[in-house]
């Protein structure tokens, strides 16, 4: 209550999330203490989850981040609840 909430979903296999996550990153580490909440979902698959948790810490990213199962519900509900285009 009372903060600016940030979702980004990415994977480890999008470039452009790739391209765009210190970006990420630098925003929670500059506006966290303004009230900042940064929230990102992995949409990587399932067995993935090491290299998500390497990539996280490779980018020092300590915002909470959510892995979450990718099929095509998940997709139907990003796309309808976040206006997610992936």
């Amino acid at each position: 209550k009372g903060k600016v909430v940030l979702i980004d979903c990415w994977a480890t296999w999008c470039g452009p999330c790739v391209a765009s996550f210190p970006h990420l990153v630098e925003k929670h580490n500059k506006y966290a203490d303004r009230g900042l909440a940064v929230i990102s979902l992995s949409m990587d698959d399932e067995d993935n989850g090491q290299k998500v948790t390497a990539f996280l810490k490779k980018h020092n990213a300590t915002f909470t981040n959510l892995h979450l199962k990718s099929d095509a519900s998940a997709g139907r509900g990003l796309k309808e609840k976040l206006g997610y285009r992936g």
